[in-house]
C-alpha cells in the first residue's frame, strides 16, 4: 500500500510546530513503517503487509491467458502524531499503483482531532 501525508502549510508535521511522526503496525503489532514528520508539502511511503506468495514456475508450449491478480485485505494500525497545526494535515492510503483508494482523509479533517491519532 502507499501512505501519503500532505501538509498544506508546507512544513510537514515536525519540528518547529511540534514533533510529529507516523507509524504503521501490522495486525500482530509488528512495526512496518516508522517515519518522522520532517517533510515539506507531501510525503509518500510504500509498505507491504501480508504474506508474500511464491508460485512454482510453469511451462507452456503456447501462449496462455493470465488470470487477473486478486488482493487480500490485511488490517493495519496507523499511528500519527500531528503538530500544532493539525488542520493543515491530511492523508490517504492507496494501492501501490494508485488504482484503488482504501482511505482518504483530506487536509482540514483533523481540525477537531487531538494531536495523537490512531486509525
Amino acid at each position: 500500500a502507499a501512505l501519503t501525508i500532505a501538509d498544506e502549510g508546507g512544513d510537514g508535521i515536525c519540528c518547529e510546530n511540534g514533533h510529529g511522526y507516523f507509524q504503521v503496525y501490522s495486525d500482530r503489532g509488528s512495526l512496518i513503517l516508522d517515519e518522522t514528520g520532517a517533510f515539506s508539502d507531501e510525503v509518500k511511503k510504500i509498505f507491504i503487509v501480508g504474506e508474500p506468495q511464491t508460485l512454482p514456475p510453469t511451462v507452456s508450449s503456447s501462449p496462455t491467458s493470465s488470470v487477473a491478480p486478486t488482493f487480500d485485505l490485511y488490517p493495519v494500525t496507523i499511528a500519527v502524531q500531528l503538530d500544532q497545526w493539525s488542520s493543515e494535515t491530511g492523508f490517504s492510503i492507496q494501492s501501490i499503483d494508485g488504482s484503488y483508494t482504501f482511505f482518504d482523509w483530506p487536509a482540514g479533517s483533523f481540525s477537531e482531532q487531538p494531536f495523537n491519532l490512531v486509525v
